[in-house]
Formats: structure tokens, sequence, C-alpha cells
């Protein structure tokens, strides 16, 4: 966000002032979401469990589209979708 902004600064869609003020407020936001993953890294749990699940995580929702892919091209039929998600 902070770089399609800064884009938008430097091609003069967006004023000095929003410029500013939407730098700082997302500028925030970031510096906000990083010490939450900081401070949920050091918690009682593994970093390395915690790595673990977010990439199972993402693994199964790429699994997940897929599956519908499939279901959308005529692969497999309903029962076997339902089955299957």
């Amino acid at each position: 966000m902070l770089a399609k902004l800064d884009e938008n600064y430097s091609s003069s869609y967006i004023v000095k002032e929003e410029y500013d003020e939407l730098k700082f407020k997302y500028q925030k936001k970031l510096n906000d979401a990083i010490l939450g993953m900081k401070k949920l890294l050091n918690e009682e749990k593994s970093s390395q469990e915690l790595i673990e699940k977010a990439i199972s995580l993402h693994a199964l929702g790429i699994e997940k589209q897929y599956l519908k892919n499939l279901f959308i091209s005529n692969e497999i039929d309903e029962n076997n979708y339902r089955i299957l998600l």
C-alpha cells in the first residue's frame, strides 16, 4: 500500500496533504502489524509451529481452489466434490 501511495503521489494523482495523511495512517498500521506479529511469535507457542499452521492453511486454500476448478470443468461429480471438500 505504501509503494502504491508513493507511486500515486509521484504521478501527482494526490496532493501533498493527502499523501502525508495517508502515509502516516498506513505506516502506523504496518508498524502495528509488525509489533503484533513479533508479539505473537514470542508467545508460548513456538514460532515454527505457528508458521507451519499458516503454511498448512494456505495450502488448504489452494487445494480447495483446485477442487473447485475440477468441479466447474466437470472433471468431478457433485457427490465426490462434497466428500473431498
